[in-house]
């Protein structure tokens, strides 16, 4: 397995949200989901990867920061891809 891409900083925290990071991206090509799905709430996410909240959250802000998910608030917690801005 190549080293991961949202490993950039170091720390035992980062290294964990990389890894979680990494099993969401995994996830989400794996089932499927499409362009704007919601994969979860942040407590069904936080179970389901069996991790704290801020390590959840330090995954998605590396997943934000790639564009690869994007956290909302309410329910529904996160999604498979960020919106776009449109540019004229």
């Amino acid at each position: 397995m190549a080293a991961s891409a949202t490993a950039t900083r170091i720390g035992p925290q980062t290294k964990r949200a990389a890894r979680v990071a990494d099993r969401i991206v995994e996830d989400v090509i794996a089932a499927g989901w499409p362009v704007g799905s919601i994969i979860g709430s942040e407590a069904e996410l936080v179970a389901r990867y069996q991790v704290s909240r801020a390590v959840f959250c330090e995954a998605v802000r590396l997943l934000e920061h790639q564009q690869v998910a994007q956290a909302r608030r309410g329910p529904g917690g996160a999604s498979s891809s960020p919106k776009r801005r449109r540019t004229r």
